[in-house]
């Protein structure tokens, strides 16, 4: 988090989404116990933050580096893989080492499709 800043967010007390667990494994429950403001920046990130947008196929992959050219953050599920193709259902960006905690947004072109993953800046949720 960014110094003298706090966070637009409410901690949240539900269960994990399966998205996070996909990515954090076993070491979820104690990474959260320990880091308790990193699932509310992971939820948020999920629910607010994170968009698929569609533009033309060449604007897109002239626009923005591609998704698959992004390692995968493995570091706590080493045998983690992403999907081949993606599908709007099971898309996980989580599995991606992204920039998710940019101030301003950034952008990555899916693969194959018309698509963009969009993220959010920080600057959209931070109050000075």
């Amino acid at each position: 988090m960014l110094a003298g800043y706090t966070m637009k967010a409410q901690t949240n007390t539900g269960a994990v989404n399966p998205k996070i667990t996909a990515v954090y494994g076993t070491h979820v429950n104690t990474l959260m116990s320990q880091d308790p403001q990193r699932l509310t920046l992971l939820n948020q990130l999920l629910t607010d933050r994170i968009q698929i947008m569609e533009l033309d196929q060449a604007t897109a992959m002239d626009k923005f580096p591609a998704l698959s050219n992004q390692p995968v953050f493995n570091k706590y599920v080493p045998g983690l893989t992403v999907d081949a193709v993606y599908n709007p259902a099971t898309f996980n960006p989580l599995k991606y080492n992204l920039s998710f905690f940019n101030y301003g947004d950034v952008g990555y072109w899916i693969d194959g499709t018309n698509k963009v993953l969009m993220i959010r800046g920080m600057k959209n949720f931070i109050n000075p």
